[in-house]
């Protein structure tokens, strides 16, 4: 079998997008949306990369 493997820039890890808002609230939600969604994309990519390092060497 042979596998097609994701080019190694698509597995950088996520960044953390700047904030824009102007009240306390518009912080609170920024925060705990980006963190939520950060760990996702962290975890996600985290998968791929244990993905392809298992499948990198196998022909």
């Amino acid at each position: 079998m042979e596998y097609v493997l994701p080019p190694p820039e698509w597995l950088v890890l996520c960044g953390n997008p700047s904030f824009a808002g102007n009240t306390n609230i518009d912080l609170l939600n920024h925060s705990l949306t980006q963190a939520s969604l950060l760990a996702i994309c962290n975890a996600n990519m985290q998968r791929l990369q244990l993905w392809r390092q298992q499948h990198e060497y196998n022909d």
